[in-house]
């Protein structure tokens, strides 16, 4: 969330901060326990309950918050077993499938325009080559 979020939801009250959340660079190992101080220009301070400050940044910035529980110390969960990794099975040997037939181009009635022509025998590249003879092919057949 927003450092201006944190302030608007914990209404001057103490909340943990876990770190600037973008980019996750330099992440709290250890939640603190802190409170905000809005100053002028959109700064916004964040102090330790020892008074020291955690951190010094804009409002816009986005942040690692969560309500601090009064009286309640945080539930660890217990550590699950890592789940076993499955076993693949034996691929099956596939069987040949049948080409899909190319669907040739709708034919275009009329005559080729000349430049198509020039660019089928002329073109840069063979694929350009390539593609312009499949267009000629459209409009002649």
């Amino acid at each position: 969330m927003k450092l201006s979020e944190a302030l608007n939801t914990f209404n001057g009250e103490a909340f943990l901060f876990g770190g600037k959340a973008a980019g996750r660079k330099n992440a709290k190992k250890e939640l603190v326990t802190v409170k905000a101080e809005l100053h002028p220009r959109g700064i916004v301070k964040l102090l330790a309950e020892d008074g020291t400050e955690v951190l010094h940044s804009r409002t816009g910035t986005v942040i690692f918050a969560a309500p601090v529980d009064q009286g309640e110390e945080p539930k660890k969960a217990p550590r699950k077993a890592a789940p076993k990794k499955a076993v693949k099975a034996p691929e099956k040997a596939e069987e040949k499938a049948e080409a899909p037939e190319v669907e040739k181009p709708a034919l275009i009635p009329g005559k080729a325009p000349k430049n198509f022509i020039e660019l089928a025998h002329s073109a840069n590249t063979e694929a350009a080559r390539r593609y312009w003879t499949r267009r000629v092919a459209q409009y002649e057949g």
